[in-house]
């Protein structure tokens, strides 16, 4: 089980327990996911988000952000 899988398993998790928090939180990290998935396939790469290492360098991004 990788870490999108994870992802998207919490997210149900949290819907289900109604944590508003959690979900946004959730929602708002799939959607970095898709986001840098649809621009690397536009600059002609294959999704460079397959490792898991590319999901929490991207994680720390955020974070700084």
């Amino acid at each position: 089980m990788g870490l999108r899988d994870t992802i998207n398993q919490a997210l149900k998790d949290a819907m289900k327990a109604g944590d508003k928090r959690r979900i946004s939180t959730l929602r708002l990290m799939n959607s970095a996911i898709k986001d840098k998935d649809i621009n690397s396939r536009t600059d002609g790469h294959d999704s460079l988000l397959t490792a898991d290492t590319g999901l929490v360098e991207l994680f720390a991004k955020m974070v700084k952000q």
